[in-house]
């Protein structure tokens, strides 16, 4: 069987921006296409981002440096056998190298914390180092370094040496995009299609946390552009939301001018209690369901 839903709600974000407003702030609830996007290099006023995929192999001793927009080299060292992450440093000579302490941290997450930790309390310690750069949580084992201040000298090259692979680092780089945000009514494919759950294709008898492998759900977006701006070589990534979101009634995808949420900035102000994005401008794990799996294409 075959079931074909319209979504029920539907928007997107972005932190693209006008030359007289900030798409961080606009809504496109009622906006009539829905803008899945990536434009690098584009606007000058945008902070420079990287990010950081921490490998399963950690080695101790391996180094990265990191440059801000200032013109300041903060060179990390990993070392596994201690637990600081407060911004403290090795000296060697006149060098300075932060210390991020992996000592106990077995999973990705504890790994990721233990980096952000540190990468974010170099200018709070007695180090005589300054940095511009603040880490956020992105993924699992994935980091978010953007620069504090926007510009073209936010374009820095991270330094990692060629023997050292306890992680990869992205080169900085200023981007703009947007993340489509949508919602189904899955009740109502069960209320219209399903009598007796166990004997259905959504049955969990076997395991409670997986669906039976035969469901398969698959989401369809129609480019309406044409030819000559179609994307190619792209990959979308599809995540489940921790909240909903207040689709909100903007229209204007030219000017940003209607305000409001959902946009990149608050998710949904009409709960009790308004929903922010953990990070503006990003989608971070943070906002996810992270107790959903899934495969995604």
């Amino acid at each position: 069987m075959i079931i074909i839903q319209t979504a029920t709600k539907d928007t997107f974000v972005t932190d693209m921006s006008t030359q007289f407003n900030k798409g961080i702030e606009a809504n496109f609830g009622q906006a009539s296409t829905l803008d899945i996007f990536k434009i690098v290099g584009e606007n000058k006023n945008v902070k420079s981002r990287a990010m950081i995929t921490i490998n399963d192999t950690i080695v101790n001793g391996n180094t990265f440096t990191l440059k801000d927009s200032l013109g300041n080299n903060i060179t990390f060292i990993i070392r596994t056998l201690e637990v600081t992450v407060d911004g403290s440093v090795e000296i060697d000579g006149v060098n300075r190298r932060v210390k991020i302490g992996l000592s106990g941290a077995n999973t990705d997450i504890e790994k990721r914390d233990r980096f952000v930790s540190a990468i974010n309390k170099v200018n709070s310690f007695n180090n005589g180092l300054t940095f511009d750069i603040t880490a956020y949580k992105l993924d699992n084992n994935k980091i978010l370094l953007q620069q504090n201040k926007p510009g073209i000298a936010g374009d820095t090259v991270p330094v990692l040496p060629s023997n050292e692979n306890s992680i990869s680092i992205t080169n900085f780089i200023r981007f703009e995009h947007s993340a489509v945000l949508l919602t189904y009514d899955l009740q109502k494919i069960y209320d219209d299609h399903i009598e007796n759950l166990d004997n259905s294709v959504f049955s969990t008898q076997t395991n409670p946390n997986v669906f039976n492998s035969d469901f398969k759900a698959y989401i369809r977006l129609t480019d309406v552009g044409v030819d000559s701006s179609s994307p190619r070589n792209f990959k979308l990534r599809i995540r489940p939301l921790a909240n909903d979101f207040n689709e909100g009634l903007g229209r204007d995808i030219i000017h940003f001018s209607d305000v409001g949420d959902a946009n990149f900035k608050t998710i949904n102000s009409i709960t009790s209690t308004p929903i922010e994005w953990s990070t503006e401008g990003i989608v971070s794990s943070d906002d996810i369901d992270m107790s959903t799996s899934f495969e995604q294409e």
